[in-house]
């Protein structure tokens, strides 16, 4: 039986890699250090997996590379593979907040929408998730050696690189060469490619940032 929640604190919110705050993955102990103050406060623990759930870091969930095992954990985006879905996942000792009819939503449950995360989730499978690893690591490998990357840092196919220039115009000049990539902050480089890449295209990428930023 779980400790009333504290007065102030009813729920600790992370996203195991900061996706729009740099891609900065959250350390162990760190994540650790969250879960400990939560059941210290009787709180609930919270996982923000939309960015990096579904396989993007290279296992299904972000937080079975933590060691921790959250109470909530939020899903879409790839979960869909492009359709429009969201999903709360709730631990068993925690259920019983929501009732059937308590939560509506509009295009809660479409059934289109509900097909393919069905799908999705069968086409996620250990074979992908290792591909995923070893191309994340080839990227990351791949990014620390261009020229003006500071650091490159990141989980799986959600790679990060903190340039020595702002990162807008490094974006436009791979977009025009070819290559869709984000900032995540003014001097990070972001880039999340499909868990189906394949090293040549990892490798092909890599050549166009180094153009770009030479």
């Amino acid at each position: 039986m779980r400790a009333a929640a504290d007065d102030d604190v009813g729920l600790i919110l992370l996203e195991p890699v900061l996706g729009e705050g740099g891609v900065i993955p959250l350390t162990t102990e760190f994540v650790h250090a969250a879960a400990a103050l939560a059941d210290e406060l009787g709180a609930l623990l919270c996982l923000d997996e939309v960015q990096t759930g579904v396989g993007r870091t290279g296992t299904f969930f972000a937080f079975e590379q933590l060691g921790v095992r959250p109470h909530l954990v939020t899903l879409a985006k790839g979960l869909a593979n492009g359709l429009p879905i969201g999903a709360l996942l709730v631990a068993d000792e925690v259920t019983g907040a929501f009732e059937p009819g308590d939560h509506g939503s509009t295009f809660g449950g479409n059934p289109v929408s509900c097909a393919a995360a069905c799908a999705v989730v069968d086409a996620v499978d250990e074979p992908l998730l290792a591909a995923v690893r070893d191309n994340g690591a080839r990227l990351l490998a791949g990014l620390a050696g261009l020229p003006g990357v500071v650091e490159a840092r990141g989980r799986g196919l959600l790679a990060g690189a903190e340039l020595d220039r702002p990162a807008q115009s490094v974006v436009d000049a791979a977009l025009d060469a070819g290559l869709v990539c984000l900032t995540s902050g003014p001097s990070v480089l972001r880039l999340a490619p499909p868990l189906v890449v394949e090293p040549d295209h990892v490798d092909h990428a890599l050549e166009i940032l180094a153009e770009v930023l030479r």
